[in-house]
């Protein structure tokens, strides 16, 4: 299951991401932007992440990432 998130497939949103970073750093947003779409570049990324049941599981899959 996902969350309409009126997107242009019109697919269900099932990991939504939110950047929070400096106004004075605009360099480190593109960095990240950068690091997240290396990283869900594959798939299977998302669906491993998406199977994942507690929030600390997913906190770690993402330290694993970076």
């Amino acid at each position: 299951n996902g969350i309409e998130f009126e997107s242009l497939d019109a697919k269900d949103a099932k990991i939504i991401i939110l950047l929070l970073t400096p106004e004075t750093e605009p360099e480190l947003q593109l960095k990240l932007l950068a690091d997240i779409s290396k990283n869900f570049h594959a798939i299977e990324t998302a669906e491993e992440i998406c199977k994942l049941q507690t929030t600390e599981e997913v906190i770690s899959k993402f330290k694993q990432l970076s």
